[in-house]
């Protein structure tokens, strides 16, 4: 895709359906890989998903101060009880989340 510049719409990487017609609905993750990689190696595309998944948390903690504002205003323990819900959701879904497509998907 890089090279062509241009989206790959038939599979050349199936030994059994090679050359059929494919809509690759995940190529914008798949360049961004290839940038993230070309730029820092393979610890950079670590990086880009624990900015992922900050950026998920970050826009989930808005979504609640904007549903519940007076609650926000009044206590921090809707924060801190986000913040620990945040942390047991990463540490239940990082089997989901780690370098794949989802990653930008959920955002």
């Amino acid at each position: 895709m890089i090279e062509n510049f241009a989206v790959t719409k038939t599979d050349v990487f199936s030994l059994t359906h090679a050359g059929v017609d494919w809509i690759n609905v995940k190529w914008l993750f798949e360049v961004l890989q290839y940038a993230f990689a070309s730029l820092g190696g393979p610890e950079l595309l670590m990086l880009m998903q624990t900015f992922a998944s900050l950026l998920l948390l970050w826009m989930l903690f808005q979504l609640a101060k904007q549903l519940f504002p007076l609650y926000f205003e009044k206590t921090f323990k809707l924060g801190f009880s986000f913040i620990f819900a945040a942390l047991l959701f990463l540490f239940a879904m990082d089997y989901r989340m780690a370098g794949r497509p989802e990653m930008i998907s959920h955002i």
